[in-house]
């Protein structure tokens, strides 16, 4: 088969072959789902789709808890399967599965917004759960997508220090699935991510251009999150690089809570920030590894760059503090097209081999903006 064609369509041929051959007669109980899989090393989505064409096209008869059995071989060949003929059309391929940690105006809403129109113009619906940052939320939620039957999975998964049980269960299942936002080290997985480590750099080096030496760095530990190690190793490298004194970082404390309300603030947090600038009165320049880092900062814009030059990944002026600084935007909609492509190729070709951890360029946005767009400070 080319590249291009569907596994399941093998399958299929396969089995039409042996029936209208007469290797398989009326009544003949033919390999189960499980069994097929294992065959012709395929998920056990690809095996059900070929079995389920076989049905709706007048083949097979599927009982539950006995098996399937061929009950009629007069189909002209002429025909082909009815799921294929969905598929080559461009509609009805399918449903994809989504489950987000989070999303916010920042990041993960155009994302969404671009996911489905890549999704659509390939022909399929995507389904959206949140796990809202807990793991075990992500496991339900990844075993209810299963039973709504979805082609595929598109997974934001959790922070943390250890991997979804059932993110794990559906790369040993050969299920297909794209991870976003971050990667898995070590699980042969497909990735598709915002390249954290440049995004920084640019940050880092936009802060130069005006001049600033003294650069600190307000971010959380890194040792269980892909991205937030990326973006912490690009600060790190960067400062070297440009020949720097390396300031000490405000490696924030966080009480294990997960705000996903753009009004969320705290209190905690923005002590600690505004203890780190009290205490290096001679920083000028500063990174918040994301922007909700900056929104904690008990500081109104004016401010806060009256006191330093600051800067961040990801911005939203208009949630509640009314902040807009310089940042990198993520750019959603390469990384949602990216996304819908890496998993269609994996649902079309039914193959895992052609791993990627696919990374997508940053945006340098200034704070020159113009004055009709400008926010009055609190």
């Amino acid at each position: 088969m080319s590249k291009g064609n569907y596994l399941y369509q093998q399958i299929y041929k396969d089995i039409t072959d042996d029936i209208r051959s007469g290797k398989l007669d009326i009544g003949a109980q033919i390999p189960t789902a499980s069994e097929l899989a294992g065959t012709y090393n395929v998920s056990l989505i690809t095996a059900n789709t070929a079995l389920n064409s076989l049905k709706e096209d007048g083949y097979i008869e599927r009982v539950k808890g006995h098996g399937n059995f061929v009950i009629s071989r007069d189909i002209p060949e002429t025909d082909s399967p009815a799921a294929e003929q969905a598929q080559e059309s461009g509609k009805g391929a399918g449903t994809i599965g989504v489950i987000m940690e989070h999303v916010s105006s920042c990041f993960g809403l155009d994302y969404l917004y671009a996911l489905d129109e890549a999704a659509h113009k390939r022909g399929y619906h995507i389904l959206i759960r949140f796990s809202y940052g807990s793991r075990q939320r992500e496991n339900e939620e990844i075993l209810y997508l299963k039973q709504q039957k979805v082609r595929g999975f598109v997974c934001m998964p959790c922070h943390g220090t250890y991997y979804s049980t059932e993110i794990l269960r559906l790369v040993l299942e050969k299920v297909p699935v794209v991870l976003f936002d971050k990667q898995m080290k070590g699980i042969p997985v497909s990735s598709v991510r915002t390249d954290n480590h440049g995004a920084i750099a640019l940050l880092v080096s936009w802060l130069v251009s005006r001049g600033r030496k003294k650069i600190g760095y307000v971010t959380v530990d890194d040792a269980y999150t892909s991205s937030v190690k990326a973006r912490n190793r690009g600060f790190r490298e960067s400062i070297q690089r440009n020949g720097l004194k390396k300031m000490p970082e405000c490696m924030l404390k966080t009480k294990n809570k997960f705000g996903i309300y753009s009004d969320s603030i705290d209190l905690d947090e923005g002590r600690q920030i505004m203890e780190y600038l009290d205490k290096y009165p001679d920083m000028d320049g500063i990174i918040f590894e994301e922007y909700g880092f900056l929104r904690q900062v008990p500081l109104t814009r004016s401010q806060l760059l009256k006191r330093i030059d600051a800067c961040c990944i990801d911005e939203d002026y208009m949630s509640p503090g009314n902040c807009y600084v310089t940042h990198v935007r993520q750019d959603e909609k390469k990384l949602a097209e990216k996304t819908i492509e890496v998993l269609d190729a994996q649902i079309r070709n039914d193959s895992l081999s052609d791993l990627t951890d696919y990374r997508v360029p940053g945006l340098l946005c200034t704070a020159n903006f113009p004055a009709e767009k400008k926010i009055k400070d609190a």
